[in-house]
């Protein structure tokens, strides 16, 4: 059967088969009871196999095949493996008796013919824990929700401290925290990728910061970056991407080019962008020219370009450093380019110059 299993590049188990069964079965037996004590859940069985037409069966999208048979004694009844239980714990809060306040939590296990990809989250045999709980109509809230998922991770974490307390060589690696994202915010930030991409990108920055907060120093310096080169997508595109590396102790630098090409590709303004950045109090400073009527386009790539060649508003640029600023130009070409480039970001008169003037012709 073809895989689409992955595995980290070095990976071994610390376990052999055995003990990783045993295994198995402790974190079920810690999580079940922690989950249960957090949420207020009681325990139920829960059917393996429903009768076909008797409507507690989940159709989930309604074309994937169920797996079916007879059963002789019920007059050759056909009867379905559940796919879902959604429906079915309905019913079970209801024939159980259950109030306000109070749930269910159930082992499901499903067979999944068509599951379209096999891989790490995805089998044809479904082996989870399902609940549900009613709710007071009071409780109907995104912050209730919040509330609830906060407990479920509070119980993943405490299940795995208890395996590294069983099984020291398995390291915790779950945040502290768990944060929340909308839908509509990831497609604003990553629109260029699929659902399922947008995901990743945003952990990424996750992971980032919390291998910073083991190494945080004012001397590592985040720096803001472009929405995408060479195909690849960046996090740290905007203010409320970099605030986080700062509250732990790093340095920022403050790449105007970056920022300006960002305000365009998200139709922002270029100079209210370059505001809210500078309010991050960055220590050091990027500057180059970019041609910003370019950045929607397919096919762009980031560019940096002698002070004139491009469309930026240098002279706000220069308004807007600190006297004091620290700068690299990030300008290309030829010496007596670069001279010009630096001789304007020296000069001290902050009036709006004609930055179209052409440069001195090329040394010969």
């Amino acid at each position: 059967m073809p895989s689409n299993q992955l595995l980290p590049k070095g990976y071994r188990s610390h376990l052999d088969l055995l003990e990783t069964e045993r295994a198995i079965k402790l974190v079920k037996d810690f999580f079940q009871t922690a989950l249960a004590r957090e949420l207020g859940l009681r325990r139920v069985s829960a059917p393996r196999f429903v009768r076909k037409g008797s409507g507690v069966n989940d159709d989930l999208n309604g074309t994937e095949r169920k797996v079916t048979f007879k059963v002789r004694y019920d007059g050759d009844a056909d009867v379905e493996v559940v796919f879902s239980l959604a429906k079915w714990k309905r019913m079970a809060l209801a024939d159980y008796g259950f109030k306000e306040g109070e749930g269910l939590y159930t082992d499901m296990d499903a067979i999944r013919p068509d599951e379209e990809v096999l891989d790490n989250l995805h089998s044809v045999y479904v082996d989870q824990w399902d609940w549900e709980k009613i709710m007071a109509p009071d409780e109907r809230t995104l912050d209730h929700l919040k509330a609830t998922v906060r407990k479920i991770y509070s119980v993943m974490r405490q299940t795995e401290a208890f395996v590294h307390r069983e099984y020291p060589a398995i390291v915790p690696a779950l945040p502290a925290e768990i944060a929340f994202v909308h839908a509509e915010e990831l497609e604003e930030r990553f629109p260029r990728l699929s659902p399922r991409e947008r995901e990743d990108a945003s952990c990424t920055t996750g992971n980032a910061l919390r291998f910073f907060e083991r190494h945080a120093d004012p001397r590592i310096m985040v720096e803001n970056v472009p929405p995408f080169s060479k195909g690849i997508v960046h996090m740290g595109t905007l203010p409320e991407e970099i605030r986080p590396f700062l509250d732990i102790g790093l340095g920022f630098n403050l790449d105007f080019n970056h920022a300006a090409e960002n305000a365009v590709y998200r139709r922002l303004d270029v100079a209210d962008l370059w505001r809210r950045f500078l309010a991050l109090r960055p220590r050091h400073f990027h500057c180059s020219d970019v041609v910003l009527s370019t950045v929607r386009e397919a096919g762009w790539d980031e560019e940096h370009l002698n002070f004139g060649e491009g469309t930026m508003d240098l002279a706000k640029v220069r308004e807007l450093l600190p006297d004091d600023a620290w700068v690299t130009l990030e300008t290309p070409g030829i010496l007596e380019r670069q001279k010009a480039d630096i001789a304007f970001m020296r000069a001290r008169d902050r009036r709006p110059q004609n930055l179209n003037t052409p440069h001195p012709p090329p040394v010969p």
